[in-house]
């Protein structure tokens, strides 16, 4: 980038607490598969996304989760 802040990264933002089930899993999953180094995946959700934190484990991606003051999960 030039301006000292580091590298540019793309933050793909999904909103999955409307959705019902399988629609968020499947929507991070189309996500995931087209995202290049440079991306990630930002995902707000009322249920904490426990089969999307099993994938990102299984294929060593590197991930966070944490329920914030209003219950819902980031």
């Amino acid at each position: 980038r030039g301006d000292g802040r580091g590298p540019a990264v793309t933050k793909f933002f999904l909103d999955a607490r409307s959705l019902e089930h399988p629609e968020p899993l499947e929507k991070a999953i189309s996500i995931l598969r087209d995202l290049k180094s440079d991306g990630y995946l930002y995902m707000l959700h009322r249920k904490q996304p426990l089969p999307l934190i099993a994938l990102a484990k299984e294929h060593s991606l590197t991930h966070l989760a944490f329920r914030d003051e209003r219950d819902e999960w980031h």
